[in-house]
């Protein structure tokens, strides 16, 4: 299949891993790397990007059309893309606030298809759900020493620092990093006994679930509805917390019994999130 993904890149972004995860797969895929200023507009005509894009089109006469996000891009231009082409999919993994404030319901109601991390958005937008993955050369398990009792990785906004100051308040110490590269952050997972995940947003979970669950360490979440579209088996682990209190005891309970605690952990499914069977679940849903 030809397929043309329309994204930001990034080395470490989603949309990366999809191109690289989709030519692993036998595809021939091409990349259009676009960063532009500004809001799309309500008129019927093409941007400098949008013409460069239809072009790109014409040349490559793509299967398949991967639109990831889309701001900046019009309404108008994906009209046009989902009129000329059989297979345009409109793919959105970002938080409900940020489908909003781009206004992405115009977008994505252009397109054939639309794919989306969260379930709600999916379900009122006639989309479906594919999680992100993980890169399994990335993400894995090393047989290192446990130097941290309990870590967390990333900015400390209000929401996690409160959690975290009251887990020193009981006594407990909570490591934390920020700024690692991935192969950095995968060795302290492999050092940690406990990892922390905190949610941003109900109506989404990070991939950061599953790049721990790849590792040799037990994760330990904060509460989403859809950590169970994820995979059931967070529904009969104590893997899953609810408020301060509720972590406190999940951590006290996992350390005490952290032997088991790892072994039960290791019994998730993790082969099945690579972004290779992501990807292919995607494509399952549009042929």
């Amino acid at each position: 299949m030809r397929i043309l993904i329309i994204g930001c890149w990034s080395e470490l972004g989603t949309n990366t891993a999809m191109y690289y995860a989709l030519k692993n797969l036998g595809h021939t895929v091409e990349f259009f790397n676009y960063i532009e200023f500004g809001t799309w507009r309500l008129k019927e005509s093409l941007t400098a990007t949008e013409v460069q894009i239809s072009n790109v089109c014409k040349n490559m006469c793509p299967d398949l059309i991967i639109v990831c996000k889309g701001e900046h891009l019009s309404p108008f231009f994906l009209h046009e893309l989902s009129k000329n082409y059989a297979t345009v999919l409109y793919h959105f993994m970002d938080p409900r606030k940020e489908f909003n404030r781009i206004e992405a319901e115009f977008l994505a109601r252009e397109c054939h298809y639309r794919n989306f991390t969260s379930s709600k958005l999916a379900e009122k937008y006639d989309g479906f759900q594919v999680f992100e993955g993980y890169g399994p050369k990335v993400w894995y398990k090393k047989d290192t020493t446990k130097e941290y009792d309990v870590t967390f990785v990333g900015g400390l906004d209000d929401h996690r620092k409160d959690y975290i100051d009251s887990l020193e308040f009981y006594g407990v110490n909570v490591n934390t990093f920020n700024g690692l590269s991935y192969e950095e952050v995968n060795d302290v997972y492999n050092k940690s006994k406990i990892v922390l995940n905190f949610v941003r947003d109900p109506d989404i979970i990070s991939d950061r679930v599953v790049q721990a669950l790849a590792t040799n360490t037990v994760l330990l979440t904060e509460f989403s509805p859809e950590l169970f579209k994820l995979h059931n088996w967070f529904r009969w682990t104590n893997f899953v917390f609810i408020d301060k209190s509720d972590l406190f005891k999940k951590i006290e309970y996992i350390s005490k019994y952290y032997d088991k605690q790892l072994e039960i952990k290791n019994t998730f499914p993790i082969e099945n999130f690579t972004w290779e069977k992501q990807m292919e679940k995607m494509l399952k849903k549009i042929q």
